[in-house]
């Protein structure tokens, strides 16, 4: 998956949370080495400003772990 399809998921207009938490869990967590900084600012923004579907469809929580797991911010 490319940067830009990464953050195409992680829109806030984008609906699809379940995307959302496989793009977090399987593809980022998959790679080698932390994403570019575009992606982690849209991790950044789920965890500021979460939507209300982010924030209880788990979405926000895979975003703080994921976040705590590469040890960069």
């Amino acid at each position: 998956m490319t940067e830009e399809e990464m953050l195409d998921a992680l829109k806030p207009d984008q609906e699809d949370e379940a995307k959302k938490i496989s793009l977090i869990n399987d593809e980022l967590a998959g790679l080698g080495n932390p994403p570019g900084e575009a992606v982690i600012q849209a991790l950044m923004r789920i965890i500021r400003k979460p939507t209300i579907p982010e924030a209880s469809e788990r979405v926000y929580d895979a975003a703080v772990e994921y976040l705590k797991g590469i040890n960069r911010y």
